[in-house]
């Protein structure tokens, strides 16, 4: 191991060696420098990288070679070692150094320097072979165009010109530069001020049509040259590439350049379309090329990702045309399409409303060709993606139907929308594309990948149903009930045919001929296929309402055949599907999904389509559903959830939209089940719709008919059922208001009950928060016993038991959302006021912060609520007094602990948004309109209201310039710096006398601090917005501000920000002046 101090004392003597004189304007090196010191840096080097070398002599040697980078002349030394490639760690050391003295010291080398470093630099790049290793070339080539982005045109005014030159003689070189200056000009780096940037991009684009035209001559190369392989000579071709075998790296890297100047370069004046149709002939399929075809549709693309008009839009047009209909297009690989899909989609989504109105675009012609694209992909959700293509043209044509305009298209969307279909279905899955999506797994959207695949199918479906409804629903009908073989058929004679009668089951027949295993495989296709067409004709029929006779009475034919399939199976003896369970288990699960579906599509049907049938065949219907959700007694919970589930879902959207009134009989079997037999959701659902008959109006009854006071008797009973664990819980006869307490073992219990209870009453509440004032009041009834009950619990708990205190936190938020004006002002006061009592005299602990986080909720709740203003001192109190401190506070600062403070903190901020917002005449009292009337000389007159509370206001205050200065959590910076704006729009926050003479100038300063923070940049357009509405209370002011902070008080960029008028004059030199404030600064740090 080589000494430390001996290695720092060789450094040293190597740094101070290194003296420059000047010959012939260069600087060179002394000759006293010796091979033996040069070497000493290199093994320092090798040193390093050895993987024996441990951590702490790595970080050791790490700062000595810092130390030697940061010498006046280190660089001078690297500059000849940038030519050797024998070792390539001392060699990536080399040129590590000069880039540092590039991007941080060239400010403070002389001329001389300057100009030694780039001619130095030019001549180790120009000497490149054609086989210098990708890394060495790209690394110098970032050096020069780190130095021409300082330089050009000024101080290099040659540097385009080389460029071009290199681009002529050493074609790999020069579109690396190229390229390496390309990505400079779209740097967000603040290395060089922002008039430099865009002075930089103007001058480089000026040499953007002799770029092309050089780059042109050789992507015509390249199409000739990729094209070798199919027999052409290359004989009378010249090899600008240096060699043959190079030409696919040579032309993917023309390529990515090409890409990257199109990413930032004005095309305006490419007028000449001969660039543009080579690229269009190199994106065409090549499988001996495919990394060149895939590269240039990507190069293509990025024309799209810019957002801005096309150059030579018809050349462009009928290139992505002649891409479509190549006639070897089938033959390309996956990633191919993938690419060409992906352009497909931005051209339609940018170009189709245009080009659709040009009567010299091929329209049909197209549309031709992307229908034979989309069903010849290579699978399920490849074709899904080739649908999205769709969606702008079918919505074009939607446009032009509401317009009173036919479409000449109609039957291509019509092929689409049957071509998407079958796609759908098993029976036409000959490829068995849809047998490879799982149907198993969730997703984010708990939809399985199949499941997701045809939710994709039906909406392209359904949007083109928006245009021909009729002839979609007769697409899908036709295919439903086509024939005794089709879905529909099979699974009626499949049930039919193991029901007796419809009434009972058969004895066993075990022996059947659909029972092997390839008429299982076939029907279970027929199942699944059943239950796509019918989530297809769920989702078209609210679009047929009253289109047509015909469709009107084929709905209804279909609604009868699907409730009479229902009551078949509904009408068996034992559990639903018993036997198919017992004697077909393979496909049980199946015909559970298919009645699950049927229910699902009546529940559509039911509610925009006449029903067929009368009152009696109505109630004989429904009076079968309340059997799927009874307790089974043979099948298992699981098998049968889906079924249960839609036989909920219709129960519920027939109580919430039909209301008959002899509902409530029907399902009286199931107002006194706990329904713990059923998945939670599914048993929510249900309560919801035995809730749905005792509070929502009866249709087609009169008022005195109604029964409102029996039902709500109804109500009130069934809620003390679902409450009746939690009402029954003894807290114990020592218990009193006094002398509140529980024992350990009695608050467990508790915990128990009140997790199942209190979170069953508050998701059945949430479901009402829209419903008018009257079923509220029947609510507010039926519930205040359970509040009472629950808050004689909250008194008696320890406030140790976190669960618990959250647990009841969350049901009385629910109740604040739906029912708070309907409980009284004096009710929800002494909650509050409890509330907070007992809150207060506890410890906050990171436990409680989750509770914490509710009772602010239930806070902000009541603030935007009319009323209640006796509860807001308290609030604020405990607010400012209580919780402020915790948030500032730096205890809860381990990892565990920083969401839930993070959590409480954007609640408290949120809350300050809505007293101040929603209670401003807290603060102050006087008229905002009298205050802003126009006076005589027509100025509005600034708000002069005195502040009341001025301590609690100025807390709110310190607390939002708090959140700006720390930036710790940027949710909360975001919610500050939008109440701000808020509170400035609607009552002239910054305007008032008090905000003015004692924030003002400390949040403008707090603001700037912050934009030119590298954090700054996450909320950076919000910041502009508030500084701006600020400045214009007082341009002086903000001027000060600027100066206070450290700004020239002569800067013309200054005074420019502060005297703009409007946003978009104050943005742009906001980004100037913020962008030039970076550059100094990193120039600062560097000198």
């Amino acid at each position: 191991m080589v000494n430390d101090v001996a290695v720092c004392d060789r450094l040293f003597i190597v740094a101070s060696r290194i003296r420059v004189v000047e010959q012939a304007g260069t600087l060179v090196a002394d000759n006293g420098i010796h091979q033996t010191e040069l070497l000493s840096i290199e093994s320092l080097v090798n040193e390093f990288y050895h993987p024996g070398t441990s951590n702490a002599r790595k970080h050791t040697i790490e700062g000595q070679l810092q130390q030697f980078q940061r010498s006046p002349h280190a660089w001078a030394l690297c500059l000849q070692h940038l030519v050797q490639f024998n070792n390539q760690y001392f060699w990536f050391f080399n040129v590590s150094t000069v880039e540092v003295t590039i991007s941080q010291r060239w400010v403070s080398l002389d001329e001389n320097n300057r100009a030694q470093i780039r001619d130095s630099l030019w001549t180790t790049y120009a000497g490149f072979s054609h086989d210098i290793p990708g890394m060495q070339r790209d690394k110098v080539a970032q050096l020069i165009a780190l130095i021409g982005k300082r330089q050009f045109p000024e101080e290099h005014p040659d540097y385009m010109n080389q460029v071009l030159e290199l681009l002529k003689s050493k074609f790999i070189l020069g579109v690396t530069l190229l390229r390496s200056t390309s990505d400079e000009i779209t740097s967000t780096k603040a290395d060089i001020t922002s008039d430099r940037q865009k002075y930089l991009s103007y001058c480089v684009s000026m040499y953007l049509p002799s770029v092309f035209e050089i780059l042109e001559k050789y992507a015509e190369l390249c199409i000739t040259r990729t094209s070798c392989k199919n027999g052409i000579s290359l004989a009378h071709l010249p090899p600008p590439f240096g060699d043959d075998a190079r030409v696919e790296q040579a032309t993917m890297d023309l390529l990515l350049c090409v890409q990257q100047i199109f990413s930032w370069a004005p095309l305006d004046n490419i007028t000449e379309p001969h660039f543009f149709q080579s690229l269009f002939m190199l994106a065409r399929w090549n499988e001996a090329f495919n990394d060149v075809s895939i590269s240039a549709l990507t190069t293509i693309s990025e024309l799209f990702y810019r957002q801005k008009p096309l150059p030579l839009p018809t050349v462009i047009a009928t290139g992505v045309i002649d891409l479509l209909q190549q006639p070897t297009l089938k033959l390309s690989n996956e990633l191919y399409q993938d690419k060409l899909t992906e352009l497909l989609r931005l051209f339609t989504s940018q170009q189709w409303s245009k080009w659709s109105k040009d009567p010299h675009f091929p329209a049909m012609s197209y549309l031709n060709s992307l229908f034979q694209y989309t069903f010849f992909g290579y699978g399920a959700l490849a074709f899904t993606e080739r649908l999205t293509i769709w969606t702008p043209i079918v919505q074009s044509f939607a446009a032009m139907a509401e317009n009173g305009a036919v479409s000449k298209h109609s039957d291509k969307l019509i092929s689409l929308a049957s071509g998407t279909m079958k796609r759908m279905l098993f029976q036409y899955d000959f490829d068995q594309q849809l047998e490879m999506l799982d149907n198993e797994e969730l997703d984010d959207d708990n939809e399985t990948e199949l499941q997701h695949f045809f939710n994709q199918c039906i909406d392209t479906i359904a949007l083109i149903a928006e245009i021909e409804p009729i002839r979609v629903y007769d697409m899908a009908f036709s295919e439903f009930a086509s024939d005794a073989s089709g879905p529909y058929g099979q699974v009626l004679s499949t049930i039919g045919g193991m029901l007796l009668n419809g009434s009972s089951y058969i004895s066993p027949r075990p022996a059947h001929p659909l029972l092997d295993e390839e008429s299982r495989s076939a029907l279970r296709c027929k199942f699944r296929d059943f239950i796509s067409l019918c989530q297809i004709i769920a989702r078209v029929s609210p679009l047929l309402h009253e289109r047509s006779e015909k469709i009107s009475a084929s709905m209804g034919r279909l609604i009868e055949d699907l409730v009479k399939l229902v009551e078949m199976v509904s009408s068996a003896s034992g559990d639903p599907l018993e036997y198919f369970f017992v004697n077909l288990q393979p496909l049980a699960g199946e015909l559970a999904d298919v009645i699950g579906q049927t229910l699902i599509t009546l529940r559509s049907l039911l509610i925009v389509t006449h029903i067929p049938f009368g009152e009696a065949e109505m109630m004989h219907f429904l009076g079968c559903i309340p059997r799927f959700l009874s307790p089974p007694q043979k099948v298992k919970r699981d098998q049968l959830k889906t079924l249960t589930s839609a036989a909920a879902q219709l129960l519920l959207s027939v109580s919430a939209n039909l209301r008959p009134k002899y509902l409530v009989q029907l399902i009286k079997p199931l107002v006194h089940s706990d329904l713990r037999h059923l998945e939670r959701s599914t048993a929510l659902t249900m309560r919801l719709a035995i809730c749905n008959c005792f509070v929502l109006p009866w249709a087609g009854c009169s008022a005195a008919e109604q029964n409102f006071e029996g039902r709500a008797a109804l109500l009130q009973e069934y809620i003390a059922f679902i409450a009746g664990d939690l009402i029954r819980l003894d807290l114990g006869h020592t218990f009193s208001s006094s002398n509140p307490s529980l024992d350990y073992g009695q608050e467990e219990k508790i915990v128990t009950v009140a997790t199942v209870v209190l979170s069953t009453l508050r998701d059945l509440l949430e479901y009402y928060q829209e419903q008018s004032s009257s079923v509220k009041q029947m609510l507010a009834a039926a519930y205040r016993p359970v509040i009472e009950k629950t808050l004689a619990i909250y008194s008696a708990a320890s406030s140790k038991n976190c669960v618990l205190i959250e647990k009841i936190f969350e049901f009385c938020l629910g109740i604040l959302r739906t029912l708070q004006v309907q409980l009284g002002q004096v009710f929800l006061k002494n909650i509050i006021l409890l509330f907070l009592g007992k809150t207060k005299t506890e410890q906050i602990s990171s436990q409680r912060f989750r509770s914490l986080v509710i009772l602010l909720k239930m806070f902000l709740l009541i603030v935007e609520q009319p009323g209640n203003a006796s509860l807001l001192p308290d609030i604020l109190n405990f607010s400012i007094d209580h919780v402020l401190p915790m948030v500032f506070s730096n205890e809860f600062m381990c990892k565990s602990e920083q969401s839930g403070h993070a959590d409480v903190s954007l609640s408290l901020y949120q809350l300050f948004n809505g007293i101040l917002l929603q209670r401003w005449q807290y603060f102050y009292k006087s008229s905002v309109l009298k205050q802003l009337t126009p006076s005589s000389s027509g100025n509005i007159q600034q708000p002069q209201s005195a502040l009341e509370h001025p301590e609690q206001f100025a807390a709110i205050m310190n607390a939002y310039g708090q959140a700006i200065v720390c930036g710790n959590d940027p949710h909360i910076t975001r919610a500050t710096l939008q109440s701000l704006e808020a509170l400035n729009d609607r009552w002239k926050l910054y305007q008032r006398e008090f905000f003015r003479e004692n924030l003002l100038q400390s949040f403008e300063a707090a603001i700037i601090k912050a934009l030119v923070a590298p954090e700054g940049i996450l909320h950076y357009e919000l910041f502009l917005a508030v500084l701006f509405s600020m400045g214009q209370v007082e341009t002086k002011r903000l001027h000060e501000t600027f100066t206070g902070i450290g700004f020239p008080a002569e800067s013309q960029q200054v005074e420019e920000v502060c005297l703009a008028s409007d946003y978009p004059t104050f943005a742009h030199r906001m980004n100037q002046l913020i962008q030039d404030t970076k550059c100094c600064q990193l120039n600062g740090s560097a000198s």
